[in-house]
């Protein structure tokens, strides 16, 4: 006969049903969020699409046309639009249906796109049941869904192309990531120097078609105007338009009202510009550049950098390459999760490693203004030391064998 205690004990879900159940209630916040936020990244995609296909230019800002163009209260005379042309080929559809549910479309599929990675490393690291939900919830992936942004998509066809074996379907993961998006085609250094040459030679072919199909589609103009409109973007007195909105407007810089509807502008929690080399002007873009350059070099030629495994050279080669971008926004720094997830699971002191890791990315710019990324380098810095990895050659290979 069982005890009364043994009756009342009951049976407990497993860890992934537990995972799964707090990815899903965190999705559904995130719905909600992206279908109320004004998402105004994701405007600029949208008035991009409606520009093409209204045969305009879609690197200008049409607003005196028609404030159907409109994103947000942009007066400048380039659009926010600084994606290169075969993005356009993924983001033509969005016009298809009205702004409201496009944007709240594009917001579940970022969400299911960051399920997607936390899953991938869950499978790998199944022991941090509380760093993913974690970082789920965290301000670079809350402001993801807010803004609008496309990172979590562009950080699960990086981690595909990853794990994925050396060949077409790697390849193709990093070119389209590519075409979407120039930065991550700083990537493929890292897959040169790891010697995957079918996924090198894959994505390049990838990335490559998808530029040429750009360009028979809408000529050499787009790719003038995309160049033009990367160098000056953050020019300190850009040429502006002297439009007067009659149909869009802004109250308390909280809610903007349009034609589209009343939505939730900007919630103003997380610091926009992180990357801490952005003081040195355009000298910071080069010397992040010449950092990432030189992480591989030290990678291939040194013999820590040889002891190092691949996920770990990898992930810590996503967060060096993040120097590289000189406007950089928090949003981008969901990049650095990956190595958080290994961090924590490599410490013999997990919890700490935990708080140390994750926090930074919880402190909202009334706390800690822009500085969230040199925080969390600095944090990272130490937890690297405390592992051990660079220390000595091998350890790291070692140690994880032991686990």
């Amino acid at each position: 006969m069982p005890t009364p205690q043994a009756q009342m004990k009951g049976v407990d879900i497993a860890p992934r049903t537990l995972l799964l159940a707090l990815l899903l209630a965190i999705a559904l916040f995130y719905g909600n969020l992206a279908k109320e936020s004004y998402t105004d990244d994701f405007r600029a995609f949208y008035v991009a699409s409606m520009a093409t296909h209204d045969h305009l230019d879609p690197y200008v800002n049409h607003v005196d046309l028609d404030e159907k163009y409109a994103d947000a209260l942009w007066v400048r005379k380039d659009s926010r639009f600084i994606y290169p042309p075969s993005a356009l080929l993924f983001f033509a559809p969005l016009r298809l249906i009205s702004y409201k549910w496009s944007k709240t479309a594009f917001g579940v599929a970022m969400t299911l796109s960051m399920v997607g990675v936390l899953l991938l490393l869950y499978r790998r690291y199944p022991s941090q049941m509380f760093v993913l939900p974690a970082l789920f919830i965290s301000l670079p992936m809350f402001m993801c869904i807010d803004n609008g942004q496309i990172d979590p998509l562009i950080l699960l066809l990086a981690l595909a192309a990853f794990y994925l074996e050396d060949g077409v379907a790697a390849g193709a993961c990093l070119g389209i990531a590519i075409a979407i998006k120039f930065s991550p085609g700083l990537l493929l250094l890292w897959f040169v120097a790891d010697r995957r040459w079918r996924t090198v030679a894959w994505s390049v072919a990838v990335s490559g078609g998808l530029e040429l199909a750009a360009l028979a589609r809408w000529g050499s103009g787009y790719f003038r105007e995309f160049l033009h409109d990367v160098l000056h973007h953050a020019d300190a007195m850009p040429p502006v338009l002297e439009h007067v909105f009659s149909r869009l407007k802004m109250v308390g810089n909280e809610v903007l009202v349009s034609p589209e509807g009343v939505f939730a502008y900007q919630h103003d929690i997380g610091g926009y510009r992180q990357n801490p080399l952005r003081y040195l002007g355009h000298a910071g873009g080069a010397l992040g550049i010449g950092l990432a350059l030189g992480f591989l070099v030290w990678m291939r030629a040194s013999r820590r950098g040889r002891g190092l495994r691949p996920e770990q050279s990898f992930f810590l080669f996503l967060v060096v390459a993040l120097l590289a971008n000189p406007l950089l926004w928090a949003m981008g720094l969901v990049a650095c999760f990956p190595l958080i997830v290994l961090l924590v699971d490599s410490s013999d002191t997990p919890n700490l490693s935990s708080m140390i890791l994750v926090v930074p990315f919880l402190l909202t710019k009334q706390v800690v203004g822009e500085q969230n990324f040199l925080l969390w380098l600095v944090c990272a810095g130490y937890c690297l030391w405390r592992s051990g990895w660079l220390r000595q050659p091998g350890l790291a290979l070692v140690a994880a064998e032991d686990q």
